[in-house]
This record gives C-alpha cells, sequence and structure tokens, in this order.
C-alpha cells in the first residue's frame, strides 16, 4: 500500500507519508515497522489501539476449517482461496460462527511467514531490525473515563 500511495498518490515524496492505523490499522502499522527496518517508504507511524502481539502463530486451522464448512475442502492452498473467494458473505458469516460463537474473541490474524510477520518481534527489537523512525502510540483504554467525567459534570 505505501509503495502505490508513494508511487500513484503522493507525487513520489516519501519525506511527506506517514503511515496510521487505529485498533487492527494499528497492527499493520507496528508490523510494517518490522517488515522494513532498513528501507522504509514512509518516515514515521502513528497507531491507535490496538496492537501487535509479541508472538505470532506459523499455523492456524481456523480458515481451513470455514472452508470445510462451506464446501471447499480438501483442495490446494490456491484453490481453496480461490473457491472461498466465490463464497456468499452470508454462508462465510455462518461458518466463521460456527467455529468461534464468541464475538469478542479474534479469530482470523496474519499468520507469521518471517517476511512481513513474524514469530517473535522482542528478537526483532533486541537485534535492531525495526525501522528508526518516529513512532507515535496513543492508547485509548481508558477512553469512557472521558464520557463518564462528562456526564458526572452535568449533574
Amino acid at each position: 500500500m505505501a509503495d502505490y500511495v508513494l508511487r500513484d498518490a503522493n507525487s513520489g515524496d516519501s519525506k511527506r507519508m506517514i503511515l496510521y492505523g487505529q485498533s487492527s490499522g494499528n497492527d499493520m502499522v507496528q508490523r510494517y515497522s518490522y517488515a522494513y527496518p532498513n528501507n522504509s517508504l514512509v518516515r514515521g507511524f502513528i497507531g491507535e489501539s490496538g496492537g501487535t502481539p509479541v508472538t505470532n502463530p506459523t499455523s492456524s486451522p481456523n480458515f481451513h476449517n470455514a472452508a470445510q464448512i462451506v464446501g471447499c475442502a480438501n483442495l490446494t492452498d490456491t484453490a481453496e482461496l480461490a473457491c472461498m473467494q466465490q463464497v456468499d458473505p452470508a454462508s462465510l458469516q455462518h461458518a466463521v460462527d460456527a467455529i468461534n460463537p464468541d464475538p469478542n474473541r479474534g479469530l482470523f490474524r496474519p499468520i507469521a511467514d518471517n517476511i512481513t510477520t513474524f514469530t517473535n518481534l522482542t528478537e526483532r527489537l533486541e537485534k535492531g531490525l525495526i525501522a528508526k523512525l518516529v513512532s507515535l502510540l496513543i492508547s485509548l483504554s481508558q477512553w469512557w473515563r472521558c464520557w463518564l467525567q462528562k456526564k458526572l459534570l452535568k449533574k
């Protein structure tokens, strides 16, 4: 995405680009900073809430389990993806609900390929394998306090 913006939407000036992401978008911003430690196309990062887990799985059965439910089982990875792309949204939602009935628990997340998502971010950080650019991380974990205080002051 950053290369598209640099090439097509920003006149090629990387000094004017930062990456911003909120919640799961912050996860992607942080992953980018680890994926491109020496040749980042951007000048900085802003991440709001959310974040990236320190460790990431190298595999997950969830996509394949959902594929089985909607009739895309026993295919090669490429064919399975192509099949899943043809499934209607209601059927996909039914499959996701069937394998994960808790709507508050993440089910699908990036799998570590050690190219853009890494198995151990602490290790990369200790080795200095992260973009050495300005990063602003904002936590909104207590956002409700502002709302509550405003409500109490009106009484």
